[in-house]
């Protein structure tokens, strides 16, 4: 329909949309969708003052189903879009913030808006993001945890309140961590033994839960591993 340039698609599953971002237009495209059926309900040029979309990467929605977060790896910038609703529940996308990254902190990857905060995956790691309202940017507030270039991927519960740390060096790793306003709970995510599952290296590129937060699913390009979740 776009072309084969889309990022990944995220869901409001309260008000039933679709957001999905098509990387040669810079357009966001906003789909509705009933009983198995799927109508386009606009498409907006995303807004790219001060800091430029080079090429979108990896788009997500915050906890609360009210802003999207786009990474741009390729000129290490961040931006993130608030979602408006009309009297009809129509939603359009507005300016939020563009932000490019600080190179001591590596290239990146993907981002996770919990609460009020932003939690920021890079090639260095994982970082704790907090909103300025006053510049209209992300100010970077601390580095989660200790072992930073290892941290390959985060996933979160259905509610925001608990998560996965998957980390991988010579071995792959997967931590619990609580949510407390928005910030991971330092103690548990600095205890990557306690546990933890570990098993062989296979090169993580992605992981999620199913939606009944039970399975825990991490892979690459030619692997996958299933793990369950504890009650």
């Amino acid at each position: 329909m776009w072309g084969e340039h889309l990022t990944n698609i995220v869901i409001d599953p309260i008000t039933n949309h679709l957001f999905i971002l098509d990387r040669d237009t810079t357009q966001i495209h906003v789909l509705s969708y009933e009983n198995g059926n799927f109508s386009l309900v606009r498409s907006s040029a995303l807004g790219q003052f001060f800091q430029p979309i080079a090429e979108g990467e990896f788009l997500s929605i915050s906890h609360s189903y009210d802003t999207l977060f786009l990474s741009s790896p390729s000129n290490n910038t961040f931006h993130t879009y608030m979602i408006a609703y009309n009297h009809e529940g129509t939603p359009s996308i507005t300016f939020g913030s563009n932000n490019l990254l600080e190179s001591a902190r590596g290239t990146v990857r993907k981002g996770y808006i919990v609460s009020d905060r932003l939690h920021l995956l890079t090639t260095d790691g994982w970082h704790l993001y907090t909103y300025n309202g006053s510049s209209l940017s992300y100010v970077h507030e601390q580095q989660i945890g200790s072992s930073l270039a290892d941290t390959q991927e985060v996933v979160y519960d259905s509610a925001f309140a608990h998560g996965w740390v998957i980390e991988e060096d010579s071995a792959m790793c997967i931590s619990p961590f609580d949510i407390i306003s928005g910030v991971p709970d330092p103690l548990r995510r600095l205890d990557l033994t306690a546990g933890s599952h570990t098993g062989g290296s296979i090169g993580i590129d992605a992981g999620e839960l199913s939606g009944d937060d039970r399975f825990f699913l991490t892979e690459d390009s030619t692997d996958s591993m299933t793990c369950r979740k504890g009650d």
